[in-house]
């Protein structure tokens, strides 16, 4: 289904012919990977040593932003634009075109790294550029081929581009806790994208895996997780102007509920052994779990919105983000599906940053459970670069 090929292979004559740019995922995987490195590695300079520069973006804000689109909507953008391939058996972007793209990358994340009123001009000049052409790109494959089924997808990306946008908006208008209210519901954005992608691809993945037969999604839970989950979001959105929680509550646990029992179907108990299938079963069960507890934490004292927050955003987001970032690598590299063992390490680093982030205001000293949450991150990130910079910069493979 998503065992996506590069273009045939041609004689390289220039730069434009690298295997790094041939499809979007190669260069965005390792873009994003990075990025996640130095945002998280100056959001644990700023937490020891504090930050009082006046910056646009205020510290809570920026180091949203940047692991929601630095990291996790690159890597978005490079799947999305390398499986429409195989989608819609349309040529997807290489060569000149991904080079354009990088560097529009580079110069947001520039602008938002320096984060003075003159540089986020820049930035947001650049990131919406990048986003018109992402969807640009993704929209002209989809509608050529009259591929109905992932239309869904251009919509997703706009709104993406469009709550992006108000960010920085915000941002600099000085509304600091309306950006950091459109950051976290962008975090919701993702929970539909990984419901969507989840639901397509972890049983598949898992049936093929492992040789068993894959069980037939029950009708009604597809039909009302998806749109289930999109009136959530928007009922969370809405709460920072009206008084919604109780429903946005109610909405959230039904889709963290829902998302659990679809994940009964899918054989996760016979994934231990396969890192490129626990991981993806784990991620999805944080999914589950952490959409719950926000709704939860929306009318409970108990639970922490920040703690299911960050069950969200490391154990679901970044989890499944790294998982797929490794199998595609490998599976569109043309190289057998068994990654290297670090990576197996790097998984549960995620998953080990993920319990100690939410845990770490319970421990004696809170900021040091947060410093542990961030260096277990880098350490899995590190791995990631280290397996896979040599083989995303390597030519296909004709085979296994």
């Amino acid at each position: 289904m998503l065992n996506i090929d590069d273009h045939k292979k041609v004689p390289a004559t220039g730069v434009a012919d690298a295997p790094i740019l041939q499809l979007l995922f190669r260069s965005h995987f390792l873009l994003a990977t990075i990025a996640s490195i130095i945002s998280l590695g100056t959001w644990a300079l700023m937490l020891t040593l504090g930050s009082n520069l006046d910056r646009v973006m205020v510290p809570a804000v920026w180091h949203a932003h940047e692991m929601i689109f630095g990291f996790g909507a690159t890597v978005a953008a490079g799947f999305l634009l390398t499986a429409v391939q195989t989608w819609t058996k349309q040529p997807s972007l290489s060569g000149y075109p991904i080079i354009a793209l990088i560097v529009l990358w580079i110069l947001a994340r520039i602008g938002f790294w320096v984060n003075t009123p003159n540089s986020i001009y820049l930035a947001f000049s650049a990131q919406l550029l990048w986003w018109l052409a992402v969807i640009f790109a993704f929209g002209r494959c989809v509608i050529n081929a009259r591929n109905r089924r992932n239309y869904l997808f251009v919509a997703m990306l706009s709104v993406m581009a469009i709550l992006n946008s108000a960010i920085i908006i915000s941002s600099k208008m000085g509304e600091h806790a309306l950006a950091l209210h459109l950051c976290r519901s962008m975090v919701l954005m993702f929970v539909l994208l990984m419901t969507i992608m989840g639901g397509r691809v972890i049983p598949f993945f898992t049936a093929n895996g492992l040789n068993v037969v894959r069980k037939p999604p029950q009708p009604w839970l597809e039909v009302s997780l998806m749109p289930l989950t999109l009136i959530a979001m928007l009922s969370f959105v809405s709460n920072f102007y009206f008084s919604t929680a109780a429903l946005t509550a109610g909405l959230l646990v039904s889709c963290g509920l829902l998302n659990l029992m679809r994940q009964r179907h899918w054989h996760a108990e016979k994934t231990l052994k396969t890192p490129l299938l626990w991981s993806l079963h784990a991620s999805y069960f944080c999914l589950g779990l952490g959409s719950a507890l926000i709704g939860v934490s929306l009318v409970s004292e108990h639970i922490a919105f920040s703690h299911a927050l960050h069950l969200i955003t490391i154990a679901a987001m970044g989890l499944m983000i790294f998982a797929m970032m490794a199998r595609v690598s490998l599976g569109h590299t043309g190289r057998a599906l068994l990654p290297h063992p670090w990576i197996n390490i790097c998984f549960i680093c995620v998953l080990m940053s993920a319990l100690i982030r939410v845990l770490a205001p319970f421990l004696a000293n809170t900021i040091w459970g947060y410093i542990a949450s961030i260096m277990l991150w880098l350490i899995a990130a590190s791995l990631f670069l280290w397996v896979y910079t040599p083989i995303l910069f390597k030519a296909k493979q004709s085979r296994f």
